[in-house]
This record gives C-alpha cells, structure tokens and sequence, in this order.
C-alpha cells in the first residue's frame, strides 16, 4: 500500500528535528533541548518571591525570664530555663504556649505565673498557681495546721498532716465539716499542788489551754482533779478567755480533810471562729485554804474535744 503525503522530505525532517527531547533548569530559567541539538530558552519558571524565612538557628533559643531577646522576629520562640516555660514572639507581646510542667515537690518553678498548672512526680500531685501559692485544682491541698494556705480561696479544702484534719474557707475563717468531729483540740495536765482561791475564784495554775476552733462548734472541756481543804465547800467553774462567765459549772461538795476527787465537763457552742483559751477555775471557803493535790499516779488535768457543728 502506497502512503500519500504533501511534505517534502526536507519539510518532515525539519519537523522531526524541531522535537522536543530534553530540558533543565538553568538559573531561573527553563532551557529546552531539540532533537537537533538546538536550545529553546522557555523563559522563567520561578514565581514572585516570598517574605524571608527564618533561619533555622534562630528560630528557637533558650533564654532565661532574664535574658529574653530585645528585638525578636514574628514567629521566634524561646524557651526560659528558670520557668520552664514556652513563649512565641506575635510581633508585640510574648505568648505562652501552655502544657503541663513535669516537677517534684522540691523542684516547683521558682518563677511561675498566674495558672500555671505542675504535676510533681513525687507526690504524684497537680497543682495550680493562683498568684500567692499552690493549690491542687479541684482537690485537697495538703498542709500542716502551721502551714495552711495564706491567701485561700473561697471553698478552698485543706488536710492537715499532722492534726489529721480537714478544713474548708468559707471565705473569711476556716470551718471543719459540720456533723464531724474535729477531735482532742488540747490536753494538759499537772502534777502539783496549786491552791484555789480563798473565797474568790482563780485560775488554777497550769490547766488552761489555748487552742483553734471553726465557727459554730460544738466544745466540750472536761477537767478532773483532787483536791484537798478542811472540810469546807468547793466550787469550780470553766471560763474562757476574753473572760465570759459562762457558768458552765458549778459543782459544790463538802470534803474531809483528805484527797477527794472532782470530774467536772460542759458543752458549750463557739460563736465565732479563731483562737480560744479556756481555763479551770476554782474557790473553797473564804477562811480555809484548798489545794488541787496532783501527782504523776493522778494528775489533774484539762481536757478541750471538738464534738460536731451546728
């Protein structure tokens, strides 16, 4: 079969040498190659060139809260070795960039900010800061009755180690649970020989007791004593300082001239919350002379109990 064409051999090979059969870049520049070895410059294959990059190195540095760069680039992060802390630079202020910093309880940051949250691999514990000190966010804050929190939040919940105890803020005084007992607030007791007063009553020497009560709290003292006089009346009494006559008691008994013992307790509701002391007192006849007669087989003593709230 015979194959029919318009092109003269001249024209066909001039189309098969105009074919394109290679090309690179060179520059900016796309460079084509022909089958004939003639080069076609197509031009330039690059765009309209962007805003500078960052260089690698200075794209993230470790500073301290100290030592933050002066002029930073858009985008520059920092990390501050005392903080521990993450920053990048907008172009106008620092921003942090959050997380959870890793601790121990002897290695909290020195320098923290408001909200930063930790988690102490010690206690295996998260705290908060709140701008004055560290709080566990909705938990118990673990402290001591010398060590409780100073600026404490309103609803704010305290164990304490070494009473025991829990405690909640209401906000202006710490409050123990109500229907809980708080437990012995204070114990003392004597080995001695105090004298009551004669006609007028005293404090008996040594049996008072100062200790920390939440509002609305159910008290009960209790105290015992031997006590020794010549067969006249007796009379004791709790009081509390500043000095109420709370006639808690007034128990009278007419002795022989030999030890008699006397156990005397009352409840009473605190009205305010805070510290309080409370005291034993004592009087026998005006003309005779009593004395508590205690020893280390049976002292006399004064016991303070937190018995519930209201």
């Amino acid at each position: 079969m015979a194959t029919i064409t318009g092109y003269t051999a001249e024209r066909m090979k001039e189309i098969e040498d105009s074919a394109i059969v290679d090309g690179d870049i060179v520059g900016n520049d796309l460079v084509l190659s022909r089958r004939d070895g003639a080069q076609i410059n197509a031009g330039s294959v690059i765009g309209p060139v962007g805003p500078q990059g960052y260089a690698g190195e200075a794209s993230f540095r470790v500073v301290t809260s100290t030592t933050r760069p002066t002029s930073p680039t858009i985008g520059l992060m920092i990390y501050e070795s005392d903080t521990h802390r993450i920053f990048s630079w907008n172009g106008t202020a620092w921003i942090y960039r959050g997380g959870i910093i890793l601790c121990s309880s002897t290695t909290r940051p020195s320098n923290p900010f408001t909200g930063l949250m930790i988690y102490e691999t010690d206690t295996k514990q998260f705290f908060v800061w709140t701008n004055t000190q560290w709080v566990t966010p909705g938990g118990v804050t673990l402290c001591t009755s010398t060590t409780r929190p100073t600026g404490p939040f309103l609803g704010l919940m305290i164990y304490e180690t070494d009473t025991k105890k829990v405690w909640t803020f209401d906000g202006s005084t710490w409050n123990l649970p109500k229907n809980i007992s708080g437990g012995t607030l204070g114990f003392v007791q004597i080995a001695g020989t105090p004298a009551l007063g004669n006609g007028i009553a005293i404090n008996i020497a040594g049996l008072s007791l100062t200790v920390i009560v939440g509002a609305s709290r159910r008290i009960r003292i209790s105290a015992r004593m031997n006590v020794y006089t010549d067969g006249q009346q007796i009379t004791a009494s709790f009081h509390e300082v500043p000095e109420v006559a709370l006639d808690l008691l007034a128990n009278a008994f007419n002795s022989t001239p030999s030890f008699n013992r006397m156990f005397t307790n009352a409840v009473i509701l605190t009205p305010t919350a805070g510290v309080h002391t409370y005291y034993l007192r004592g009087f026998g006849d005006s003309a005779k002379t009593t004395f508590v007669d205690a020893n280390s087989q049976m002292p006399a003593y004064l016991l303070v109990e937190d018995i519930g709230g209201v």
